[in-house]
């Protein structure tokens, strides 16, 4: 199925949900989300699992959700960076949220759960997804980006690169309000609000999202996890 819905400022947002065939009326599916990594077109996936329905979310400015949001690449990651109350990844991150209400409206939904996993920017929405929603019951980010996010510049070229070439085209914007704006956005403190078992994958040539970065937001996942770590 093809979904849709209304998230934060009215954004409409597009997505598709795979439901196993069944002919029991009654049945109810787990559910498992996948949000899209950044700049990525989310198509339908169909699982092999009977008790499983699989929903995979386009947020704003990603694939069949750009609507008013319609960047080059590059620019996605500083849409309105100037801004916290109106930064892009602040839409981004309550589209999870979102998606978890729509699901509780639907009677062949189970309520009491849902798995959240996804990878890249994906990663870091399944770590804010999780964090910011105690209905998450298992929260799987591989490599997500935007963790410890001081500690990318001088170490990464993506995204400070990119951001630099936005706050050079702004009179009167400067790295430091960037930063300190992109200090509310940062994948550890919602990590430090995850309150269900939590698997987190690495890799530790990742020119993306390096190891150190990805150790300072696992470090303060509390409760059951693990971390997978790939040479």
């Amino acid at each position: 199925y093809e979904i849709q819905m209304r998230s934060l400022d009215n954004y409409l947002i597009k997505g598709y949900m795979t439901v196993p065939k069944t002919k029991n009326k009654k049945r109810k599916f787990s559910v498992l989300l996948g949000l899209p990594g950044y700049q990525v077109d989310l198509s339908p996936i169909v699982g092999s699992d009977e008790d499983l329905a699989i929903i995979t979310l386009n947020t704003r400015g990603q694939g069949t959700s750009r609507g008013e949001i319609d960047t080059r690449r590059d620019e996605f990651i500083s849409y309105r960076i100037e801004d916290k109350n109106k930064y892009v990844m602040r839409g981004v991150i309550m589209e999870g949220i979102r998606c978890i209400e729509v699901r509780d409206t639907q009677p062949n939904l189970r309520h009491d759960n849902i798995l959240v996993s996804v990878g890249s920017m994906g990663g870091y929405l399944a770590l804010t997804t999780a964090g910011l929603d105690k209905r998450v019951n298992l929260c799987s980010a591989q490599n997500p980006i935007l963790c410890d996010i001081r500690g990318l510049v001088g170490e990464v070229d993506w995204p400070i690169n990119s951001i630099k070439k936005y706050v050079a085209t702004q009179p009167g914007l400067t790295m430091e309000k960037v930063l300190n704006n992109l200090d509310y956005f940062d994948g550890k403190n919602f990590a430090s609000n995850i309150n269900c078992p939590s698997i987190m994958g690495i890799g530790l040539l990742d020119p993306f999202a390096p190891p150190n970065n990805e150790y300072a937001t696992y470090n303060i996942i509390p409760g059951k996890k693990r971390i997978m770590v790939f040479k």
